[in-house]
């Protein structure tokens, strides 16, 4: 099992794994990375916040996710709506994190049903349904308003 750490720009968190795993030639800690794309390419398994780029980039890519310190608000709608569908897993304490990351980097079947859940996304068009759906609603005010 290999492990890589993505720190972006926060160096003392950068600082302080690069020191700690400085030893061991499984973990790779880098810093800011402009190829995440490939890094989620050769990953079985994605750690990271709920964040709307991230969920998305790994969404389309059918890389299972565990999500860790979900931030209220649309970290938590995102988190929500991928725990929901079987596309994604969370735990709490930390510890039980690094068990269920374990756990499912030990089970093929469960990373093959998570990943097939998150790709039933990749064909839908959603830009196209908001702005449908969007349009819907300006027609139905101007109606109401007797502007159309």
């Amino acid at each position: 099992m290999e492990l890589s750490i993505v720190c972006g720009t926060n160096r003392g968190l950068y600082g302080k794994l690069k020191r700690r795993f400085k030893n061991n030639s499984r973990v790779h800690v880098l810093g800011y990375v402009e190829d995440i794309s490939l890094l989620m390419d050769s990953a079985d398994l994605y750690l990271t916040k709920p964040g709307g780029i991230s969920v998305s980039e790994a969404a389309l890519k059918g890389l299972p996710m565990v999500f860790v310190d979900a931030v209220a608000g649309c970290e938590l709608h995102n988190m929500d709506f991928f725990i929901s569908r079987g596309a994604a897993r969370t735990a709490s304490p930390p510890f039980k994190l690094a068990a269920l990351c374990t756990e499912l980097l030990g089970d093929e079947a469960a990373l093959e049903a998570m990943s097939q859940s998150l790709l039933h996304f990749k064909g839908l068009r959603a830009a196209e349904a908001v702005c449908g759906r969007v349009e819907a609603d300006c027609y139905e005010n101007q109606t109401a308003r007797g502007a159309v």
